[in-house]
Parts: structure tokens; C-alpha cells; sequence
């Protein structure tokens, strides 16, 4: 499920805050972290690492940028992750949509998988269950996220330079 809110910020702004990695923490932790394995910014092909804990499960997952269109959309993908001994795929998605010159619409969706091509069926429903309960907590954790997000852009601290 993708969430959504407005921000009242450009879109080339909000596009430049969210594709530098360094910026994460603002608004992602303390339930996500990123890591990135190559430049700090966002590009197709850059990896990085996503660290995040739900109901006691820590979940660690190598991402690769597949798709970047500067103000447009932002698309992670983890394939064949092992989570708590379960073989997982997952993309996180960021959608934008510049709905006036000073304002944005931003979507966020994350979707965790059981990846079941090399797995017992049986072993795949149940794992596709707890995953469900994961992304359930997720949908919670992302709306806290997108909330901080408009907070830090929208707030007089955030300059320019910053998210340029």
C-alpha cells in the first residue's frame, strides 16, 4: 500500500532531500536506517543497505536503485534476501508529483515478499504470513515517516543547501 502526503516544498527540492542518503535519518529512524555501499546520492544502479526492526525481527536488506527519474520516481529493490531464515524480495518506492510550483506530492510504499521460487510451499504461506504482520507495522511506521518528512522540509531550519 502507498501512503501519500503533501509537502509544501518543490518537487526538485524534495526529490533532492529524499536521494541524499545522508538525509535519511531525519525522517526515517529511529524504525529504518540506510547505509550507503557507493555515493551518497541516489542514482540507477547505487546500493545501499536497510536496517529496520519489527516485532523483534531485525531485518537487514541489500537494496539496488532499478529506477530514477529525477522528480518523478525513486524505486528500490532487494532480491533473494534472507530474513529471519526466510528468502525475501522487496522494493521501496518513492513517487512524486509536483502538484504547483511550491508544493509536492509524495508517495511512499514498501513491500516485503516471500521469495518463493527455492522454498517449500508450506515453508512460503507461513512465511508470507509473518510478513504480512511486518508489513501491517510498516504501513504505521511509514505514515510516522512521511509526517516527519514534511515536518523537516516545510520547517525554516531546511535551507537550499541542504537538499539541493
Amino acid at each position: 500500500m502507498e501512503k501519500i502526503i503533501r509537502i509544501n516544498r518543490p518537487v526538485g527540492e524534495v526529490f533532492a532531500y529524499i536521494g541524499d542518503t545522508r538525509n535519511s535519518s531525519s525522517f526515517l529512524e529511529p524504525y529504518f536506517e540506510l547505509d550507503p555501499l557507493s555515493s551518497s546520492t541516489f542514482k540507477e544502479g547505487s546500493r545501499v543497505i536497510g536496517r529496520a526492526c519489527f516485532y523483534n525481527t531485525r531485518i537487514i536488506l541489500h537494496f539496488t536503485v532499478v529506477e530514477m527519474i529525477p522528480g518523478y520516481i525513486l524505486r528500490l529493490q532487494a532480491c533473494n534476501q534472507v530474513v529471519n531464515g526466510m528468502a525475501v524480495d522487496s522494493e521501496a518506492c518513492w513517487r512524486f508529483a509536483g502538484d504547483s510550483p511550491d508544493s509536492t506530492l509524495v508517495g511512499f510504499s514498501l513491500l516485503i515478499r516471500p521469495n518463493t521460487r527455492n522454498t517449500n510451499p508450506f515453508v512460503a504461506m507461513l512465511n508470507g504470513t509473518v510478513l504480512r504482520t511486518i508489513e501491517g507495522k510498516s504501513d504505521k511506521i511509514i505514515e510516522e515517516a512521511l509526517i516527519r518528512l514534511k515536518m523537516r522540509l516545510e520547517s525554516e531550519t531546511v535551507t537550499i543547501a541542504e537538499v539541493a
